[in-house]
């Protein structure tokens, strides 16, 4: 018997011995949960970051309502109001779209290297959105 500890997941490894299937040999997933979880904090680190960051954006248009007197459901009021209306909008549409991919690299990837691109996808949204607020003459 070997020491060596299997991988995390492996998708093609054969059903364990003395194991019948009617049906002929098949291959099973067999994984280990508490490696995968250990190895899946990065991930859950960038998520919960995300969606923090989603909470900062959507206060930023709380404030800017209460600041510029634009009361729900209203859309529209003056241009600094928008341009941060917008640009949380903006964030919050690509959000699944994030969450997506940085779970599907990090799974099936390199949860490491995912984990890093997640964070600097995150800074790089905290950037345009305060980009995006300020007055174009601004920018």
């Amino acid at each position: 018997m070997s020491d060596v500890a299997p991988p995390p997941c492996s998708f093609l490894a054969p059903p364990p011995a003395g194991v019948f299937s009617p049906h002929g040999p098949s291959l099973s997933l067999t994984c280990r949960p508490a490696a995968m979880l250990d190895e899946a904090v990065g991930l859950g680190a960038v998520t919960v970051l995300g969606v923090l960051e989603q909470a900062y954006f959507s206060l930023q248009v709380i404030y800017a309502r209460r600041k510029y007197s634009v009361s729900p459901p209203c859309i529209s009021g003056p241009p600094e109001f928008e341009r941060i209306f917008r640009a949380q909008a903006n964030c919050s549409e690509y959000f699944p779209i994030f969450i997506t991919i940085l779970w599907t690299s990090g799974v099936f990837f390199s949860q490491g290297l995912s984990s890093l691109c997640g964070l600097l996808y995150l800074y790089g949204r905290l950037c345009y959105f305060w980009g995006y607020a300020e007055s174009a003459q601004g920018r």
